[in-house]
């Protein structure tokens, strides 16, 4: 069977597929590089635990998610994606979807596609965090006195049995030494309730994405931290194909019995990416999560990409 190219026509679905990598992100490069709907996370993190299935309609894309993986995507529901929604794309979408209401709407398309009618609600949970990576990479300033703090903090009390060194996600053996360090490490930094991923959301986002690397258009990044030889921490970001390009961070995870490895790794992500010629990185969501939404706004985000949800008339 010839692999799809496109997904099926409104008001018909299909599974989400690596092979429409360049008709999906053809449609998105002009645009802002929101985090849930970037194709590999997508289908790392949404193809994993959710149902995610796609249409397209009028050169925008529509996406109908099934999730039980955390309350702020808990339910089915639809969303409106691309540079050419106007009032009736989004009318036609807003009748058949569940209780005629949108989930996560991006920004762009609220302010091109509601009028008056539509009630419009900001979905806080669902923002995107956008940070300065020179800002976290230089750490100067006052904006940056507890970050700064934080990062000298670890490196004061493991800076000379610490060492970064990049992880092959394609390559078995770095797969597994990050695989591995997720089931060994005593306690692994979580912002939720109960802690230490529980119910192995994250592991298994973590085990889809390598499992997805050959498959994947863009490639992925892993920064490990190294302490006495040992893995402890690392990062795993990538850089989607766009106009404007941003980091797109996917996971920061660590043993959490190591003071401050948090900003550790932000850090020395935000200095890869500044090597690479790249000034905004996306931290993703809060979830509504205390602590995490606590984290992300010490880390000064320089903007939000804001998500809506939009019910018709």
């Amino acid at each position: 069977m010839v692999a799809r190219r496109r997904p099926a026509t409104f008001p018909d679905f299909c599974s989400l597929s690596p092979e429409w990598y360049g008709w999906y992100q053809e449609r998105l490069y002009e645009l802002p590089q929101h985090s849930d709907f970037t194709l590999n996370n997508m289908l790392v993190w949404l193809g994993g635990d959710c149902g995610v299935e796609c249409s397209a309609v009028d050169g925008s894309i529509v996406l109908r998610v099934s999730s039980s993986r955390v309350e702020a995507l808990r339910g089915t529901w639809l969303t409106l994606l691309g540079p050419a929604v106007d009032r009736a794309t989004l009318d036609l979408v807003l009748q058949l979807a569940p209780g005629h209401k949108l989930r996560m709407v991006p920004d762009y398309v609220v302010s091109t596609a509601c009028g008056a009618d539509h009630v419009v609600a900001e979905d806080r949970d669902n923002f995107d965090y956008i940070l300065d990576v020179e800002g976290l990479a230089q750490m100067t300033g006052k904006k940056y006195e507890r970050f700064r703090y934080q990062v000298r903090r670890f490196e004061r009390l493991h800076g000379s049995d610490a060492a970064v060194r990049e992880l092959n996600l394609r390559d078995p053996s770095d797969a597994a030494a990050v695989l591995g360090a997720l089931v060994a490490w005593p306690r692994v930094n979580s912002f939720g309730p109960g802690g230490n991923d529980p119910t192995r959301t994250d592991q298994r986002a973590i085990e889809q994405l390598i499992r997805l690397q050959p498959e994947l258009s863009v490639r992925h990044r892993c920064l490990g931290v190294f302490i006495r030889g040992r893995l402890r921490g690392f990062s795993i970001f990538h850089v989607p194909h766009a106009r404007d390009p941003i980091g797109m961070g996917n996971h920061i995870k660590y043993d959490a019995s190591f003071d401050r490895m948090f900003d550790y790794l932000v850090h020395v992500t935000a200095c890869d990416l500044r090597e690479q010629g790249i000034h905004r990185v996306n931290a993703d969501v809060d979830l509504g999560m205390p602590g995490l939404r606590r984290h992300k706004m010490q880390l000064r985000p320089v903007e939000f990409y804001k998500k809506y949800t939009v019910s018709g008339a």
